[in-house]
């Protein structure tokens, strides 16, 4: 990485990020380490591989990315919010729900979904390392 940004440009929702991909990026090469593992942004990556594409360096930015997430909850720096999906997820099998009839038809979607099962889902999520991150354990 020369720090050209290319990832920033390219990432859809930089504009939203406080420290943007490429300044990750640097902060991973200067050894900033708690301050990379702590920081909200590893968990914003929409995992697009935009950067990745794009990076004249073939700097792997999404997998670095990944492998910061995968540090990071090790470590304990999961964000509430991430870990209330992964609950949603392991209890329900699906992080989203249509329930009211008029969401359904404004969705274009049919009046109920016949015969929807989770529970291969929730079994195998269950039995995962993220599962048992998510239930506070591990």
């Amino acid at each position: 990485c020369f720090a050209c940004s290319t990832c920033t440009a390219a990432c859809p929702i930089a504009n939203i990020w406080d420290i943007k991909p490429h300044q990750l990026i640097r902060m991973i090469l200067l050894g900033m380490r708690e301050k990379v593992l702590s920081s909200k942004e590893i968990w914003l990556c929409l995992t697009c591989f935009e950067c990745q594409e794009r990076c004249p360096q073939k700097v792997r930015v999404t997998d670095i990315f990944f492998d910061c997430k995968n540090l990071a909850a090790e470590e304990g720096w999961i964000p509430d919010n991430i870990i209330a999906l992964g609950k949603e997820l392991l209890e329900k099998g699906q992080l989203y729900v249509v329930t009211a009839d008029w969401e359904r038809e404004d969705l274009d979607l049919e009046p109920e979904v016949p015969g929807l099962s989770t529970d291969y889902v929730k079994k195998t999520l269950s039995e995962t390392r993220t599962g048992r991150l998510v239930k506070g354990g591990d």
